[in-house]
């Protein structure tokens, strides 16, 4: 497969829902374990976000590999849409923790909300340069 301007753009969502993923695994993640061995009640949130960030990676994976235009334009538009679900997940759809101070709102909830923001952003200017291009 060789690697054109196109296609680069088409990949970039995926980079960045693959940047999501590992994100929250690692360096942005929620609170850890409670002393008890349990978990926050954040840390279904981060599951959530983590999964749904693989989704989007191989939505948008398979979008910039396919050549029907139509299939793009349909995966382009069902990772738009997860990618602005995803935003709403920490804090809205899934609770976090009581405490405004804890890690899961001053990092992961922002990393979460800025990153599913550009995924969105930039799925939308794929899903337009496909809609654009002449028809196969």
């Amino acid at each position: 497969m060789k690697l054109t301007k196109e296609k680069v753009f088409a990949l970039l969502p995926a980079v960045f829902s693959l940047l999501l993923s590992l994100g929250v695994m690692t360096v942005f993640s929620a609170c850890g374990m409670k002393e008890d061995g349990t978990w926050m009640r954040c840390h279904g949130a981060q599951n959530v976000v983590e999964l749904g960030g693989f989704i989007l990676f191989f939505l948008f994976s398979f979008a910039a590999i396919l050549k029907s235009r139509s299939l793009k334009l349909f995966l382009f538009a069902a990772g738009v849409i997860g990618a602005a679900a995803l935003f709403f997940v920490p804090g809205d759809i899934m609770p976090l923790c009581m405490m405004k101070t804890m890690r899961c709102h001053t990092v992961f909830q922002p990393f979460v909300r800025l990153v599913s923001a550009v995924i969105v952003v930039s799925g939308a200017a794929g899903f337009v340069r496909v809609l654009r291009s002449s028809r196969n």
